[in-house]
């Protein structure tokens, strides 16, 4: 009987301890979990995520914007498409969320938001009159942009750093969450860009109760599997933001609270992983760009709380404004006597690459009398007419040289093929390009012969404006010929354009 009770008692102790320790066990596995994860090294699956957005070709700017960040290479014709972009808008655009996502690109790329292409658009964003036409996005990414650069914002401004804060978080409902628009439904993805776009101001006491109310809800979204659920849908985009906005505000992405049952949040975003690379908005569906771009940033945003780097979007903290120059991938077929002309007309942004892939300059290809029409604007620094009344068959409203044309045309330096037609496409001539620059610039010639063995050639009418040009510096020759007829190529237009901006102002 002695026995049976001791061995009775040591099983019920051992029992006991058993289901202690399970009970433990349990209560530990989502730490454990946790700390496994913290070890995941992610540059595979960022590498991977990159190379998928980079056979797609064009870049949107959240996709350069991520690629900048994660450290890969960004298409250098990239900031020249967009240089052109705000050209051909004037710098003008109505939402200041465009402002907001260029200068952020910008910035990314080591430029200057607050001195590009001419622009200031830096200013643009604290001074925009339709703030919160757009909701909270407006101010939450304005704070984001004026703080990735580390931007000066005068006392005077339309929207101080201060405002833009004070305005945001009284934006906050009740429970903790952010809403889009004023007094609306909590949203789970304005709710983690606000905490991202806080995070920069986290040392006031307002503003870390805030961040610290809206952390507590969004691990209250969070699903058994770590992601969260919007609109019905368990998607990647949202599980993004809620890490970039974790990381942003200085938590770990795998802290204790957003560790559940099932997983966690970097967990729950690779399983949209694909096998491409990419990601996709819902388990089950191919990649696409919206969540592969977001996906990246979330996993650039935790790669660098883990490597202890300074945040995603304190880009002035570890990128420096550079002066690098970009280099065409056709270096090699740039004549000798046109390479520092072609790059010294590229930098003044008068002519763009002709590749919305690679920086391409394709110096060989003839020139289209539009598009030294175009040039000749540029030079003279004149505002397109984009809305003036057609005045050739051939020159279509909401074309690309529509605005530059008619204004060529009422600046008086070009005239039509016919009274009606332009021949837009048709490669501009030697003779031709004398013409519009003799009279673009209003230069002088002079009466005695010119000195050309195909002088006889030359239209009687161009003869005074290729004297003018001749007289100038601007062009000349080429074994004692003129070649009034021949096409121009891109490489013979930029060295004559290089000449140009080096005129004395009139």
């Amino acid at each position: 009987m002695e026995a049976k009770s001791v061995s009775s008692k040591w099983f019920m102790h051992l029992l006991c301890s058993a289901l202690i320790a399970s009970v433990i066990c349990s209560a530990l596995l989502p730490m454990q979990h946790a700390a496994a994860a913290e070890n995941l090294d992610v540059s595979s699956e960022i590498k991977a995520a990159a190379e998928q957005m980079l056979k797609s070709g064009s870049i949107s700017d959240w996709e350069a914007i991520a690629l900048f960040r994660s450290g890969h290479q960004v298409p250098a014709s990239y900031l020249n498409q967009l240089t052109a972009y705000l050209k051909e808008n004037n710098g003008e655009f109505r939402k200041v969320t465009d402002f907001e996502r260029f200068a952020l690109a910008i910035r990314a790329a080591g430029q200057d938001a607050a001195a590009f292409a001419g622009y200031n658009l830096i200013q643009s964003i604290y001074n925009h009159a339709r703030m919160t036409s757009q909701g909270t996005n407006g101010p939450i990414f304005a704070l984001i942009a004026l703080d990735s650069g580390g931007y000066e914002v005068p006392a005077n401004a339309l929207w101080s750093r201060e405002k833009l804060v004070d305005w945001l978080v009284k934006q906050q409902n009740a429970s903790g969450a952010f809403p889009l628009s004023e007094k609306g439904e909590d949203n789970l993805d304005i709710t983690a860009m606000a905490i991202t776009a806080l995070s920069s101001y986290k040392e006031q006491a307002s503003v870390k109760k805030a961040i610290d109310k809206s952390v507590k809800w969004l691990s209250a979204q969070q699903q058994e599997n770590g992601g969260y659920t919007a609109f019905g849908e368990s998607n990647s985009e949202s599980v993004a933001q809620v890490i970039i906005a974790v990381a942003s505000a200085g938590m770990s992405p795998l802290d204790a609270s957003f560790v559940k049952k099932n997983g966690n949040l970097l967990t729950n975003l690779l399983s949209f992983r694909q096998a491409d690379g990419g990601f996709a908005h819902m388990v089950g569906q191919p990649a696409n760009e919206m969540a592969t771009e977001q996906a990246l940033m979330a996993l650039v945003s935790y790669d660098r709380f883990m490597k202890q780097k300074p945040s995603l979007f304190n880009i002035s903290a570890d990128t420096s404004v550079s002066d690098v120059k970009q280099s065409f991938v056709d270096n090699s077929l740039i004549s000798t006597w046109a390479y520092d002309a072609v790059y010294r007309v590229f930098d003044a942004k008068v002519m763009v690459g002709v590749s919305g892939s690679e920086l391409r300059f394709d110096p060989k290809k003839q020139m289209t009398r539009a598009e030294f029409a175009t040039l000749l604007i540029n030079l003279l620094d004149e505002e397109p007419s984009n809305n003036a009344s057609k005045l050739f068959k051939d020159v279509w409203p909401g074309a690309w040289h529509y605005g530059a044309i008619m204004r060529a045309k009422e600046i008086g330096f070009i005239q039509g093929i016919t009274v009606d037609t332009f021949k837009p496409n048709e490669a501009v001539s030697r003779q031709d390009m004398a013409i519009m620059i003799a009279k673009a610039f209003k230069l002088k010639g002079r009466t005695e012969p010119l000195p050309f063995q195909d002088a006889n050639a030359i239209h009687e009418g161009a003869k005074a404006y290729v004297n003018a040009v001749y007289h100038n510096g601007l062009m000349q020759g080429a074994d004692g010929r003129f070649l009034p007829k021949a096409p121009v190529t891109r490489e013979m237009a930029a060295a004559v354009a290089d000449k140009l901006l080096q005129l004395p102002a009139a």
